[in-house]
């Protein structure tokens, strides 16, 4: 069976596609890449290239940020037993598609807490 290319579009998402090694999909909208590009517009207009290259980086950081937050989320899912079906990134910010029994007892709080908490790890570093 052909596996699907590691990163794609999404026409009726109107986001690229890419996927993590577990196989789950994620999703960074459109509205993200114009929000980065406007966020460090001062950058791409300085006209050195040094000042291109540090604008990208910027991106790849912020997308990579917003990616590890989620991630945080999706981790304290699953060690309680639930399972992310897919991250989304939009111009504002992520979201993990969580998918749990709502029968079964998930501490909400530690599952929200758990992206927060990547992102103090991370200024920590």
């Amino acid at each position: 069976m052909p596996r699907a290319p590691f990163v794609s579009i999404d026409h009726e998402r109107e986001s690229l596609r890419c996927r993590l090694p577990d196989g789950r999909p994620v999703y960074t909208h459109y509205a993200f890449l114009f929000t980065a590009l406007f966020i460090t517009s001062a950058l791409w207009f300085q006209g050195r290239f040094s000042s291109v290259v540090v604008a990208f980086a910027l991106i790849v950081v912020l997308h990579l940020s917003t990616l590890l937050h989620e991630m945080g989320h999706v981790l304290e899912a699953r060690r309680q037993h639930a399972d992310a079906k897919e991250i989304e990134i939009h111009g504002y910010g992520g979201h993990a598609e969580i998918a749990w029994d709502l029968h079964r007892g998930i501490d909400m709080r530690r599952l929200a807490l758990a992206g927060p908490l990547v992102n103090l790890c991370l200024a920590r570093c």
